[in-house]
């Protein structure tokens, strides 16, 4: 995440930077008397505040399942249920109970990575709307149409 701030901050930087050579060098060379002021508060908000709000923002889910993870890993929600059945009869040792955290832990990390591909795959694949959806079943049949009657046309000949 510190990466993307950074990067966008840079060139932030460097398109200010850019704005204020142009303007200087547009003020050597102007014939006013009065020119107007570079107004660099304003480009700094507008550079500045929207990527690094982006990115931060970007970063919530992933801090939202990191929290989930770190609380799961630590609750004993589930420590009283063992999680290997050799364990029933005999009592948990520490090293057992962090094995049977970690366990935990890898399912949860695998259920996760299932609902993120899901939901991953839901967003990407475009899902058209009725009218669409309308749109393109006709266009099926107009090209289905046409095939037809351009092959009626080829067996005539």
């Amino acid at each position: 995440m510190p990466i993307y701030i950074l990067l966008f901050n840079f060139i932030a930087i460097v398109l200010i930077l850019g704005a204020i050579v142009f303007w200087l060098v547009n003020l050597q060379f102007s014939t006013f008397k009065r020119p107007p002021a570079i107004r660099f508060m304003h480009l700094a908000r507008v550079t500045f505040i929207p990527p690094a709000t982006g990115a931060l923002l970007a970063c919530v889910p992933a801090l939202m399942v990191a929290a989930f993870l770190q609380l799961l890993q630590f609750a004993d929600v589930s420590a009283e249920i063992n999680a290997r059945w050799t364990d029933f009869p005999g009592e948990v040792t520490s090293k057992a109970r962090v094995d049977q955290v970690r366990g935990r832990l890898g399912l949860a990390f695998i259920i996760i990575s299932i609902i993120f591909l899901l939901h991953g795959a839901d967003t990407i694949i475009n899902q058209p709307s009725e009218d669409e959806e309308e749109q393109i079943l006709e266009r099926k049949k107009q090209k289905k149409e046409q095939n037809r009657l351009e092959l009626s046309l080829d067996e005539s000949n």
